[in-house]
């Protein structure tokens, strides 16, 4: 972890020195578990977490330099679980005047998403990208890997997996609305689908409506295993409903369905949210969810309240809550409440 952090250090200082912006973030925090089963034993198990990526410390360091017709973007990170990783490493550049834009590398930029709950978006799944940009509001493209290569495991076997790969890509964002959509092909050695046929494929899609300030409307969703949806196929369909606005008060909702098969109900999920920025140092918020089976028997809620309290770059987080299963679930009748405690510093 010394070296991580030393190496992340190094990092830090370089892209002070030669990039154009520069900034990261260090989070830790600690989980107080007071289960049931945890109240057996003695004292209170007390793990670390900082509600984001479940590891005890994490810190990240990205930096970026852009001109008018190409630039490079990094992201590292670094966890006691994981030591230092490379979250991100790309370059881009434009042709024809932004008509065409080729980007290389492991991306991070987003230019395809759902923008809604199923927040999907495979334009950064692949390794080259090919985006055609023929109005400043439309923008479609390609993009390609090979099969497990976020893995470490480039078991490309054939140049042609490569193409097998393929993601197909489109968004239209116009002043208030905008429509997005993908399509996925997955090559017959992609380890995150079944491999009992030679490829398959999966498709999402994202409908927003942005027309009036501070409110946001999403539906957005998804297919996976297109051509074997009657044996395995799996349907995810989300709305999303939040407005921000009224005198620094932000409230949401959500609610989704869950198909198997060919459309069949597989359980429903919904949520609620309240946020209220006191001051420009205090904010306070609640969040409430449920989760049913297909017969609409419930299978778990879940709910937490936090505030969280803000100076200059620094700010600490209070959350306490408590995930519940019902007798319906399939992890059986369990109350788990816990607290969390979360400190953090932004650059």
């Amino acid at each position: 972890m010394k070296k991580a952090l030393i190496v992340l250090l190094i990092l830090a200082v370089a892209g002070g020195l030669f990039a154009q912006e520069w900034g990261g973030s260090v989070t830790t925090g600690l989980l107080f578990d007071f289960s049931k089963d945890a109240k057996d034993e003695t004292p209170i198990p007390v793990t670390g977490n900082d509600d984001d990526s479940g590891d005890a410390v994490h810190g990240s360091l990205w930096f970026e330099h852009a001109e008018d017709e190409w630039g490079v973007k990094i992201k590292t990170g670094a966890a006691i679980s994981t030591g230092l990783t490379l979250n991100n490493a790309w370059g881009w550049i434009n042709f024809a005047d932004g008509l065409v834009k080729l980007s290389a590398g492991k991306m991070d930029d987003g230019v395809w998403g759902s923008g809604g709950e199923y927040d999907h978006d495979w334009s950064n799944d692949g390794i080259l990208r090919v985006e055609i940009k023929p109005t400043d509001e439309l923008d479609i493209g390609l993009a390609f890997s090979f099969p497990n290569w976020d893995d470490n495991e480039y078991k490309a076997g054939k140049i042609g997996n490569f193409f097998q790969q393929t993601i197909i890509g489109a968004k239209y964002t116009a002043d208030t609305f905008f429509v997005a959509t993908a399509l996925k092909l997955h090559s017959e050695e992609d380890t995150s689908y079944p491999t009992d046929k030679d490829m398959d494929a999966g498709w999402y899609f994202g409908v927003g409506y942005t027309g009036i300030e501070g409110l946001e409307i999403n539906v957005d969703g998804g297919i996976e295993y297109l051509t074997r949806m009657s044996d395995i196929g799996v349907e995810t369909f989300w709305l999303k409903v939040a407005y921000t606005g009224i005198d620094s008060l932000t409230v949401g909702a959500k609610a989704g369905f869950g198909f198997i098969k060919s459309f069949e109900l597989n359980g429903f999920d919904a949520g609620v949210w309240v946020e209220y920025a006191v001051s420009d140092a205090v904010s306070v918020g609640a969040d409430v969810g449920l989760a049913a089976n297909k017969d609409f028997a419930f299978t778990g809620y879940s709910f937490d309240a936090w505030a969280k309290y803000t100076a200059g770059n620094a700010w600490m987080k209070g959350v306490v809550g408590a995930d519940i299963t019902t007798k319906d679930s399939d992890d059986g009748e369990a109350t788990k409440p816990y607290f969390k405690l979360i400190f953090g510093f932004d650059f």
